[in-house]
């Protein structure tokens, strides 16, 4: 360890400085507070002993510009003084010293002291260390994440498919509209149109409970069953039973406990309807000329969400559907949005502003409503993923 001593004294000087390189410190005396200053910007020193008066800086005016020097590392300061005056005291532990060493120094006190100072530096060697590291781990996480987020983002829609197929998108007689808002780098939120033919589409919503990392993993595992049950997409009920139960198992077998809502709507063009089933997700709005309305649920009381039981039947509902119609499906983080009086945005306040915006087309919609739902939070962030789809019937 480098030690720096500043004292006008010679005699005293060069004892202390004797004893110091006896206990093997490598040590640099000067004999002002102005040299002191120099030495110390040029140097690497982690403990300086200072005397109190010197000529040029003081003892309290050069412990004042070492604690507000922007250098890595602290320096622990000692004060020499032959006074045992508690005033003097005080100032010097106001102007930032670590402790005093009283004129004529005895050894044993003088490496008491120093031992004390050592204990301190290394202390916060120790803490350095484990915030570098610490650092170093965040920015492995945070490039972790960054991939994370790339890869989820690939699982969602990239593009819908047209009805009938070949159409340009804009002449689709079945067409899809989404905005998706997660509230950390990776969302608990899922969504996927499932095409069943010329003109049968399969809309499928979810919302892991929670968000960020582990809600992540819960839409990686209904990304994967999703391909595995895709099979049973012609049938609603079904489609969410089964899912429900390949979760049950995954969890069981991993003891997590996770609680997913979803809404699967199988839409007909053909038969001009929308068989749907829920799984305590929140009940989509149909808009339909001058009425906007929520969906009931298909079941009484609603059917739980899925990774929470094990052979839950799933009824499905029918909504009859005509061409203009729009079907808004959202999760939870739209309608649970709160501003600060502690109020919800609630689906009152949605389906208001689905009617309000009904001529409107669905992309400036649906980019219009997290508008009004961002200005109602009045700059709070959203405390869950965000949402919204929006299928229209053309």
């Amino acid at each position: 360890m480098q030690v720096l001593i500043a004292d006008d004294d010679p005699v005293a000087r060069h004892l202390l400085r004797r004893t110091l390189e006896s206990w093997n410190y490598s040590v640099t005396a000067v004999e002002n507070g102005d040299l002191a200053w120099s030495t110390f910007l040029a140097g690497d020193f982690s403990l300086v002993i200072l005397d109190w008066v010197m000529p040029g800086l003081s003892g309290p005016e050069l412990v004042r510009r070492i604690r507000s020097h922007p250098r890595s590392g602290y320096v622990y300061t000692l004060f020499l003084t032959a006074s045992t005056d508690q005033n003097e005291f005080i100032q010097g532990l106001t102007a930032g010293a670590d402790d005093f060493l009283v004129k004529p120094l005895l050894p044993e006190v003088l490496r008491a002291r120093i031992r004390s100072g050592e204990r301190i530096l290394r202390l916060e060697q120790t803490l350095l260390e484990q915030n570098r590291r610490l650092e170093e781990r965040n920015r492995e996480m945070k490039a972790d994440l960054r991939m994370a987020c790339e890869l989820q983002q690939a699982l969602l829609p990239q593009g819908y498919p047209s009805f009938p197929p070949g159409l340009p998108p804009e002449r689709s007689h079945l067409r899809f509209f989404d905005r998706y808002r997660p509230t950390s780098a990776v969302g608990g939120d899922l969504f996927d149109v499932i095409p069943l033919g010329d003109s049968r589409a399969g809309v499928l919503i979810c919302d892991v409970q929670g968000h960020g990392v582990r809600a992540a993993m819960g839409t990686a595992m209904i990304r994967a069953l999703l391909e595995h049950i895709r099979r049973l997409a012609d049938e609603p009920g079904h489609f969410l039973e089964e899912m429900n139960r390949e979760l049950v198992g995954i969890t069981r077998k991993s003891h997590i406990t996770m609680e997913i809502t979803a809404f699967y709507g199988l839409i007909d063009l053909e038969a001009s309807q929308m068989q749907y089933v829920s799984a305590a997700h929140p009940e989509p709005v149909l808009s339909r000329d001058n009425e906007v309305r929520l969906l009931p649920h298909p079941a009484v009381p609603v059917s739980p969400p899925l990774g929470r039981h094990d052979h839950v039947f799933y009824p499905h509902g029918s909504v009859k559907l005509c061409p203009g119609d729009r079907i808004i499906l959202y999760t939870d983080g739209l309608t649970q949005a709160f501003n600060p009086h502690d109020e919800s945005f609630g689906q009152e306040r949605l389906c208001a502003a689905i009617r309000e915006r009904r001529q409107m087309r669905c992309a400036p919609m649906l980019d219009q409503i997290l508008a009004e739902v961002t200005n109602f939070t009045q700059g709070r962030d959203f405390s869950d993923d965000v949402c919204l789809i929006a299928a229209e019937i053309r």
